[in-house]
């Protein structure tokens, strides 16, 4: 464009100023400078948004620090803490010396020398019986499988059946234990309960393995008059004047009945300890123990709780001065990024103004008869082109947000202590709670000494 505009304008060879041509492309030059210095305005005008947040943030972070508690707020909730439970600590202790003074005199009278047996789960019981039960029940239906009910029918009558002789099992098992009573009439109660169990278990099985027989040799019966027909005639059965057994799945069928029995009969026994009472006195002294555990860890978690907060609230705190450092340090760089860029972007556009300047004057020379202007033969100067107030004013804000994180340093170091004196609180906890355990022992033996002397059985001081 130069040199075509070269070639049809004469500037006059007397003119002092610079023609309309080389104005335009001052203009040119200068509206490419104002397009392509957007951008970079736009990222100066984000750096100074991100650093008026950071300089809140801080400020907020500052105004935080003083709303904190205090670091002998731990101490004192601990103190606090122990005061209040010191009493209610205490009495459980009472009550469990009172349960292990229960447990020695039982183990005493019933001369025991051993700890009671672990309760069963009502879950691991039920396991007990059931798959017992399921088994059974899947053979006895495979064995009245001549019911008119077929498979479906057989299963529900087994099923029936074998509970109830499971329950009675369990019932005798659970009384049984009554034999290692330390009383003559609960010792007896309990022999009698497995021998009155036991023939009802055999009554109610040969009934069970009778009514299977009739099953079998009367299908179009009624299940009703059968069952009444083999209930009645099981005394005959049970006095052994005949026996059941007609085929080998009403013998099967007696036998698995009884083996049932005899599961629950053991389960039952075993779902408390064998010697009645016993199970109850210890279970309430573990009660007893695993509820002063259980408040102990309260306090203990509660006070770690509590400092951990405090700590946390802290280290939160640092971490915002720390990263208000670190977003000086980023938007610094990033400013100096833009003005770099300012810089290299007013270069390359003289550079480009520069060039077609000469360019065109030197074209022009060469084509025309009469002399250059003056001007032409003075040094093309450089387009001014003012930096933004922007970049000044954010370079202010950097520096003043520098002076704000350079203000807290001291807090800096002030949280860094107080984080170490909570946790030094906090390891000291463990010697704390022994030291609450020993008062709390010495007021309750106080309360013993005072309510009553002490017990057969009862722990030595």
């Amino acid at each position: 464009m130069a040199r075509k505009y070269a070639a049809v304008h004469r500037p006059s060879s007397d003119a002092t100023e610079p023609d309309d041509f080389e104005q335009k492309i001052a203009l040119t030059a200068k509206r490419q400078f104002g397009n392509e210095k957007q951008p970079i305005i736009e990222d100066a005008e984000l750096i100074a948004e991100r650093l008026g947040k950071a300089r809140q943030d801080l400020q907020v972070a500052v105004g935080d620090v003083e709303k904190l508690q205090p670091v002998a707020r731990v101490a004192e909730f601990l103190k606090d803490r122990l005061q209040r439970e010191r009493e209610p600590h205490a009495d459980v202790l009472v009550q469990e010396y009172d349960a292990e003074v229960e447990v020695n005199d039982f183990k005493y009278e019933n001369e025991l020398n051993r700890s009671a047996h672990d309760d069963k789960k009502f879950l691991e019981l039920a396991t007990l019986v059931l798959v017992f039960l399921v088994l059974e029940t899947l053979c006895n239906a495979y064995f009245y499988r001549g019911f008119e009910g077929g498979y479906i029918g057989g299963a529900v009558i087994a099923f029936s059946i074998s509970f109830v002789v499971a329950a009675l099992g369990l019932l005798t098992g659970f009384f049984f234990r009554y034999k290692n009573h330390k009383g003559s009439w609960q010792r007896l109660g309990g022999w009698l309960s497995i021998v009155v169990g036991s023939l009802m278990a055999v009554y109610i099985s040969s009934a069970t393995a009778l009514y299977r027989s009739l099953v079998e040799v009367r299908k179009s019966s009624d299940p009703l008059t059968l069952f009444d027909e083999a209930w009645r005639g099981a005394s005959q059965v049970f006095l052994l004047r005949e026996t059941p057994f007609h085929d080998i799945y009403a013998a099967l069928l007696f036998v698995f009945a009884l083996l049932a029995f005899i599961n629950a009969v053991n389960t039952g026994y075993k779902s408390l300890d064998p010697v009645p009472d016993y199970s109850r006195v210890a279970r309430k002294q573990r009660n007893l123990i695993n509820k002063r555990l259980k408040d102990v860890r309260r306090i203990r978690d509660d006070v770690e709780h509590e400092g951990t907060d405090m700590v946390n609230k802290r280290e939160g705190l640092v971490s915002q001065i720390a990263d208000a450092d670190r977003t000086h340090s980023h938007l610094s760089l990033r400013l100096d990024e833009c003005e770099q860029r300012f810089k290299q972007l007013a270069q390359d556009v003289n550079h480009d103004f520069r060039d077609a300047v000469t360019l065109y004057r030197s074209t022009n020379s060469l084509i025309r008869a009469a002399d250059v202007p003056a001007y032409f033969k003075v040094q093309v100067d450089d387009l001014k082109f003012e930096e933004p107030l922007l970049f000044a004013a954010v370079r202010g804000n950097l520096a003043k947000f520098q002076g704000e994180i350079s203000a807290q340093r001291d807090l800096l170091k002030t949280l860094s202590q107080e984080i170490r004196q909570i946790r030094e609180v906090i390891a000291t906890l463990q010697d704390s709670i022994e030291k609450f355990q020993q008062r709390c022992q010495a007021l309750a033996k106080e309360v013993l000494a005072r309510r009553r002397p002490r017990r057969l059985g009862a722990p030595a001081g």
